[in-house]
């Protein structure tokens, strides 16, 4: 009976510290895991969206065209399977319109905003592949002017009349110093995808560049939808 007894009691007395560990435990770890998705949330945060444009902009823009959502993702995928055919960069589906120089920022902007503020959604006429000479149009895809994109150009034209930058309607689909043959016939597999291509964004984009090893960093400064 004796040795039931302290089995009893031993038993009893396990339980006992078991349950406190368990209460300590429930206690700490709320401290914890705050601690935790604090942490995971500040790793999420994307900085480029609370970055101080004016520190970095240097003065070098470009006018982009973007393409409505649809097509976007069809040339997002071109993008992306010869980026993964090259192991090389992957960027955003655009149409470079104008690139200049204007170090006034805030006027930039807002002139900006007034001069394609009021404009329309158009249409536009995508083509076959083709190659170029620049490392920044390798491979890609020409796009016809249709009258609307030469009055886009002229208007981009005045945010800084000194460019020489010429008009050349092109959507880029590789970047690089060579061009592999392996990759010229990817964009055929999609273009067939292509349903009535229309512009429906236009974003003024800050472009710093570093000439020695083609790297460039671009940030919207402003985009604006089209009606």
């Amino acid at each position: 009976m004796k040795v039931l007894k302290y089995l009893f009691l031993l038993i009893l007395l396990i339980g006992l510290t078991s349950c406190k560990s368990d209460y300590i435990s429930q206690e700490v770890q709320p401290k914890n895991t705050t601690n935790q998705v604090q942490k995971n949330s500040n790793t999420k945060v994307d900085l480029a969206s609370i970055t101080d444009q004016n520190k970095k902009y240097k003065g070098d823009f470009c006018v982009w065209l973007i393409p409505d959502n649809k097509n976007y993702k069809v040339l997002e995928d071109v993008i992306k399977d010869i980026a993964n055919t090259q192991k090389s960069s992957s960027f955003k589906p655009h149409l470079t319109l104008f690139c200049g120089n204007n170090k006034n920022l805030p006027s930039l902007e807002k002139q900006f905003e007034n001069t394609f503020k009021n404009e329309k959604i158009f249409s536009i006429d995508i083509g076959k592949p083709q190659m170029g000479e620049r490392f920044s149009n390798k491979l890609y895809l020409p796009v016809e002017d249709n009258g609307t994109l030469e009055k886009f150009f002229l208007k981009a034209q005045k945010l800084d009349g000194g460019s020489e930058y010429a008009f050349d309607p092109h959507i880029s689909v590789f970047y690089g110093e060579k061009i592999p043959y392996s990759i010229i016939d990817i964009p055929k597999k999609y273009l067939y995808m292509l349903d009535n291509p229309k512009v429906q964004k236009v974003a003024l984009i800050s472009n710093e560049c570093a000439s020695e090893n083609y790297t460039c960093t671009r940030n919207i400064i402003k985009s604006i939808k089209l009606s």
